[in-house]
């Protein structure tokens, strides 16, 4: 679009002179006009200097909590002793901060103490990987009912298959 197009365009929402036959606009009603366009601006430049102000205000305060965290519990990785009985958990075995049932898992712990949360959650993992089907049969049983159902089902399916081929070979 020609600069005297858009020109016609802004001159025609700012009222222009019709006394004159020039395409113009008195000065006061150019500042009528732009008097909103203003004040909308400048209301955007405020909220913006306050997202930005709280957006500050939130990151200082994040680096606050990592320093204090970090000066709490220092900056290396939690540890903690492994024993022969966690490195063969059972489900059975599990610490008295686990618990486990239909539809819950529940880890119980000192809230000072995260590396308390962290050796339970190990606990949980070692038990799940030598115990699944006790943890399974624990925190969803209905699902392992319906699956130990389904492998019955299908090997007396198998079973009888193999029974009426065994007959049926028997009549040959």
């Amino acid at each position: 679009m020609s600069s005297g197009g858009r020109r016609s365009r802004i001159l025609a929402r700012a009222k222009p002179n019709t006394n004159s036959s020039a395409n113009s606009v008195e000065r006061s009603q150019l500042l009528e006009w732009l008097r909103p366009i203003k004040e909308t601006f400048e209301q955007q430049q405020k909220q913006a200097a306050e997202r930005t102000r709280k957006l500050a205000e939130a990151e200082a305060e994040r680096q606050a909590r990592r320093a204090a965290f970090r000066e709490r519990f220092g900056t290396a990785p939690p540890s903690w002793t492994l024993t022969a009985e966690l490195e063969s958990a059972a489900v059975s075995s599990l610490p008295a901060g686990v618990g486990l049932g239909p539809g819950k898992i529940e880890i119980k712990f000192a809230p000072d103490n995260p590396i308390a949360a962290c050796e339970l959650l190990h606990a949980l993992s070692k038990a799940m990987e030598h115990d699944w089907f006790r943890f399974c049969a624990l925190i969803a049983p209905q699902a392992v009912e319906a699956a130990t159902s389904s492998e019955e089902s299908i090997a007396t399916f198998l079973n009888e298959l193999e029974q009426q081929r065994s007959e049926g070979s028997d009549l040959d």
